[in-house]
């Protein structure tokens, strides 16, 4: 096997520090700080817990807020966070969790229980405009508050009891309960800070942390700047004095990064080296590919006229070679017939059926497809090449003109979000484990449905999924709401994501997981 190698530069930057609630630690000597630098992906359009809506963000909120639980650097369960420990009644109901005595915020406040229960409240108040509320709603009382249907907030199964219990009650039993209490929504945030700094809240100077890291630099489009956190009650176990995460949206950039020495890290964004990188670095001991809990895919308003026929959504997704797609994005790139990629254990997803030029044919033509449409996609380098390709195989097979109209990504995930496209490339990654969380984003109440999909049935077998006494019996109904949504493709799977990175091998701590997260708490240089 080859190294890759890097051709080292040193390189001074001239940057204005600004500390994030806490004093910034001159002790330690530039020389010797142990500093982890990688690529975060694009510049992601916020960090604030309530209104997050892209994993970039999330990586970063990750690192420098905690919740009660924190996933584990396998990515396969949770474990104490701000939470020391927790138990649930035996009806399923009501969890409790203790919080820690030692927690602290960055400006050394206490964190307490009343700081969860008013950072899930903001997520819960329609005037936030969360999108990843729906991730609260197993709470009781979570759902009407944000649909506008309960005024009172004191309402909802959220209570402390003192500053260290915070008991938590949901409509039904919930077995993933804590794998939704790890994901980025659940992250508390300081009423204070927010309520004194506004919008600009989580800017360096006003941002109050209470993770492993603080947040000391944002220099949009290109870095962020992340400093161990004194005041983090477990600060003896990080390692590493600082981190500094680029913003990159293209394969190049990362390249570029790499080869002069600059990161440690091509870092969690899996789109960034594809097709020809992947195949020319496979060879190379730093280059790595494992599987990785995510589906590139197209996804259509089906409100709006051409496309709201799903006859002709069946047909958009018959014509596609989805093997020849996948196979020209890399190696061990896989064609997605389904929406939920293959891997959950003891799930085995729905299918689409597999491509049928004729059928596709005569399905746009019997259901009066348009002569033309539109395809809205981000300027990213997979982005483009991937829609580029079935576009292509589109007007081969359907004979149709498709105008391909590009903006920056993040003007892109803002667009999808508004309802602003015909046709949007689009993609899901696993929050965690679980095949409701791909398809629950369809929900009619959900507000990550940019689809503006809305279908009673499948919205029936989701709530069964969630009554359901077992696994075996929830996953069954969770299939079933799979194909549903297969047979009416809102969305339509092209590939599934693969994670392909590279990673020098003094970064220690890394472990290699389906959900591609990172523990940057974890992790060491040597």
């Amino acid at each position: 096997m080859q190294r890759c190698f890097s051709i080292i530069v040193v390189v001074v930057f001239s940057t204005f520090s600004i500390s994030c609630g806490t004093e910034k630690d001159s002790t330690t000597p530039e020389s010797a700080k142990s500093t982890f630098r990688y690529v975060n992906g694009p510049e992601p359009r916020t960090i604030d817990p309530a209104l997050l809506t892209d994993s970039y963000g999330a990586y970063i909120a990750q690192n420098i807020f905690e919740g009660l639980v924190v996933w584990n650097s396998s990515g396969d369960n949770v474990e104490p966070g701000i939470a020391q420990s927790w138990s649930v009644s035996a009806d399923g109901l009501s969890w409790t969790f203790e919080l820690r005595a030692e927690a602290r915020w960055s400006n050394g406040e206490k964190v307490t229980a009343a700081d969860f229960v008013n950072s899930w409240r903001r997520v819960l108040n329609p005037d936030t405009n969360s999108d990843y509320a729906s991730l609260l709603f197993p709470i009781r009382g979570a759902r009407d508050l944000y649909s506008g249907n309960l005024a009172d907030p004191s309402k909802v199964g959220i209570r402390a009891e003192g500053d260290r219990v915070l008991v938590v009650e949901l409509e039904r039993p919930e077995p993933d309960f804590l794998f939704l209490a790890a994901t980025a929504v659940y992250l508390p945030v300081n009423a204070r800070s927010l309520k004194r700094s506004g919008w600009e809240w989580t800017r360096p100077g006003n941002i109050v942390c209470n993770g492993p890291f603080l947040l000391t630099q944002w220099i949009p489009e290109d870095r962020f700047v992340l400093e161990a956190n004194p005041y983090y009650w477990d600060r003896a176990s990080v390692k590493l004095d600082e981190v500094i995460a680029y913003s990159a949206e293209d394969a190049e950039r990362v390249l570029e990064l790499w080869n002069t020495g600059s990161i440690d890290w091509s870092g969690p964004a899996t789109d960034s080296l594809f097709g020809d990188n992947v195949r020319n670095l496979e060879s190379f001991d730093d280059f790595h590919r494992t599987n990785f809990l995510g589906t590139w895919a197209l996804l259509i308003r089906v409100d709006e006229e051409p496309l709201s026929n799903k006859h002709l959504r069946q047909a958009l997704s018959l014509a596609l070679d989805r093997d020849s797609i996948a196979a020209s994005v890399g190696p061990g790139t896989e064609p997605a017939y389904s929406l939920v990629p293959k891997g959950l254990p003891g799930y085995e997803p729905s299918f689409l059926p597999k491509r049928s030029v004729e059928r596709a044919k005569r399905m746009w033509k019997e259901h009066n497809g348009p002569s033309s449409f539109e395809v809205a996609v981000d300027r990213r380098s997979l982005s483009h090449f991937a829609v580029q390709q079935v576009v292509d195989q589109w007007s081969e097979v359907l004979g149709v003109n498709v105008t391909l109209f590009e903006r920056e990504w993040r003007l892109h995930t803002g667009a999808l979000s508004e309802g602003a496209f015909q046709v949007g490339r689009w993609a899901w990654a696993g929050d965690y484990l679980a095949p409701d969380n791909f398809l629950s984003v369809f929900s009619s109440d959900s507000g990550l449905n940019n689809a503006r999909y809305n279908n009673m049935g499948f919205d029936r077998l989701l709530d069964a999924a969630a009554r359901a006494p077992d696994r075996n019996t929830r996953y069954s109904s969770l299939r079933d709401a799979e194909e549903v949504l297969l047979a009416d493709l809102p969305v339509i799977p092209v590939f599934h994501l693969t994670s392909s990175y590279l990673l020098h091998d003094r970064v220690l701590g890394f472990e290699h997981n389906l959900l591609n997260y990172h523990p940057l708490k974890e992790l060491n240089v040597q």
